[in-house]
């Protein structure tokens, strides 16, 4: 069944995972269809076969199910599997978005601040990173904080922009620790602390990120994309 499947993919039990999951694929269940998407895309149990897998994320996505958009989309925008495109790519991250995946809310801001597939328009890149802010991304509270605080396409609001930046420097990002590390050293929106900032600033070491589709849905996934 799923449960047993995906239990079997998530503890690294790739056969058991494919002999449960298979079947329920062929009966149309469209959890265990991205799932097996996910083992197609990095070669988990199957030979890796990236074109197996976007037909398999299209069927899921397609079907309403907001991981397999998610996944999709990064296929579009990598160009895995399908040929590159980010038009495609911001259409698959709009529906996952839409439907509450803060991951994808935080990617179509991206997509907005940039004008990657997308007419350029901040914004509108700051509703999304608003609402993935809101969903709990770090890296969307960052980029939320970047814009209050420096007046990217919205009003300068440099208390706004540190409290985003707080948000995300206490959620790991590291970007955010150094920025809102500065903020306390200057006063910037917040009271100046300087034994505060510092202590900020020895946490901002680089570390590193590494975000890959998950069967579990995005949140559950390690990493991030900025």
């Amino acid at each position: 069944d799923l449960a047993t499947g995906l239990s079997a993919y998530q503890s690294g039990d790739y056969a058991t995972a494919l002999k449960e999951l298979k079947p329920l694929v062929d009966t149309g269940d469209i959890g265990a269809t991205n799932t097996l998407a996910v083992m197609y895309a990095h070669g988990r149990g199957v030979a890796k076969d990236p074109a197996r897998a976007v037909s398999l994320y299209r069927i899921a996505a397609e079907a309403g199910n907001v991981d397999a958009q998610f996944n999709l989309a990064t296929m579009y925008s990598s160009g895995t599997g399908v040929t590159k495109s980010l038009e495609t790519a911001a259409t698959w991250f709009r529906k996952a978005a839409d439907g509450g995946d803060a991951t994808s809310q935080r990617m179509l801001g991206i997509m907005y601040f940039d004008g990657l597939g997308v007419a350029k328009d901040r914004a509108i890149a700051a509703t999304w990173f608003r609402k993935g802010a809101d969903g709990g991304d770090v890296t969307a509270q960052r980029r939320m904080g970047e814009m209050h605080a420096y007046g990217q396409g919205i009003p300068k609001d440099e208390a706004a922009g540190s409290e985003q930046l707080g948000k995300a420097a206490a959620g790991g990002d590291a970007i955010a620790q150094f920025e809102y590390g500065w903020m306390l050293a200057n006063g910037i929106g917040i009271p100046k602390d300087q034994a505060a900032s510092t202590g900020w600033w020895r946490r901002s070491r680089p570390r590193p990120f590494r975000r890959a589709p998950c069967p579990t849905g995005p949140s559950a996934c390690p990493g991030s994309t900025a």
